[in-house]
């Protein structure tokens, strides 16, 4: 109900506020806060168990490898893109390879990859 207004103190707020940026930074406030003083210890309690640590791990592992396989497949996207439009345009496919192993620093085969596929997708949409 938009009508309906809750009213808390100031030091509410604050207290709000502190716990908010807490959760969301890990900073406790420089004032002591019995509530986040009794969250941290038990954050601290679990992030210490070596099962806990160990899990996290992995899975910070499995997100990086998720985050570098995502952003190689952009780059190759990107690429094979720029290919495409460049042998449309009928630019030499020597230039074409130079610019992307300047540009882009892969190594020849994958660029040959990159060629191919880019030919394949020009032959799939003539």
């Amino acid at each position: 109900n938009p009508k309906c207004k809750l009213r808390k103190s100031p030091e509410h707020s604050k207290m709000l506020k502190e716990m908010l940026n807490y959760i969301l930074s890990g900073e406790k406030p420089s004032d002591s806060n019995p509530d986040i003083e009794e969250i941290d210890s038990i954050v601290t309690k679990v992030k210490n168990r070596k099962e806990v640590t160990t899990a996290y791990m992995r899975q910070w592992d499995r997100e990086l490898s998720i985050k570098r396989d995502t952003r190689e497949e952009t780059r190759k996207e990107d690429a094979i893109d720029f290919i495409r439009i460049c042998l449309e345009d009928q630019m030499p496919k020597d230039k074409i390879k130079e610019i992307i192993k300047r540009s882009q620093r892969f190594d020849d085969k994958t660029i040959f990859d990159l060629l191919k596929e880019a030919e394949k997708q020009l032959s799939i949409t003539k």
